[in-house]
């Protein structure tokens, strides 16, 4: 079975997080969630309790890198062998996985 790594950059939207974290944990069967903070300026705190949740990793950045520079820092620190980019503000649906993957088995 798949091993799956969400990685969600996050700058600033600390209000949408937790709900897109529920979302994967609804969805995806015991992924690896990886939150790479690029330095936001708002709550820290909010950002980081959320690495009490199972299988949440959270990696802070001491500036604003951007988007892929974000995203390469979480791939380096992911161990799944399949990996989602994800946003914030993203709720996954009930078959967007099995969709998704389906996908990427025909292209293989």
């Amino acid at each position: 079975m798949d091993r799956i790594s969400v990685i969600i950059r996050n700058r600033n939207e600390e209000q949408y997080i937790g709900f897109a974290i529920q979302s994967v944990l609804d969805h995806f069967n015991k992924p690896e969630i990886i939150i790479v903070d690029n330095n936001s300026n708002k709550n820290d705190q909010v950002i980081g309790q959320l690495s009490l949740i199972g299988n949440v990793k959270i990696i802070f950045n001491d500036q604003n890198s951007g988007y892929s520079i974000g995203n390469n820092i979480a791939f380096s620190n992911s161990s799944g062998n399949t990996i989602v980019l994800s946003n914030p503000d993203v709720e996954f649906s009930i078959d967007a996985l099995d969709k998704l993957l389906s996908n990427l088995r025909i292209i293989n």
